[in-house]
């Protein structure tokens, strides 16, 4: 499988995050929801992502890395890796 380098924030941010909903990735990205739902769609086709309706809120998906996403995590960040996680530290995507 390759890594497309699009998903690379998206993907760390759920590594970190999760659980996380869509719109919280749309709001903390500043990405429009049709961009975030490729992304996703995508991350899902190739099994790194898995999805689950949340129990407070139907209406929500909740998004964690599948057993698969947590391969690439585990053998270390690659340099886009390291950079999608440089940017998620950046005072303004602080909790």
């Amino acid at each position: 499988m390759d890594f497309d380098g699009r998903w690379a924030t998206i993907f760390v941010l759920i590594a970190r995050q999760g659980p996380v909903a869509v719109m919280e990735i749309d709001e903390w990205l500043g990405i429009t929801h049709p961009a975030v739902v490729q992304v996703i769609n995508e991350l899902e086709k190739q099994g790194l992502i898995v999805s689950a309706k949340s129990e407070r809120d139907g209406r929500k998906r909740l998004l964690t890395l599948s057993e698969t996403g947590h391969h690439p995590i585990q053998r270390g960040l690659s340099a886009r890796f390291q950079t999608a996680e440089h940017c998620l530290n950046l005072p303004f995507f602080r909790s």
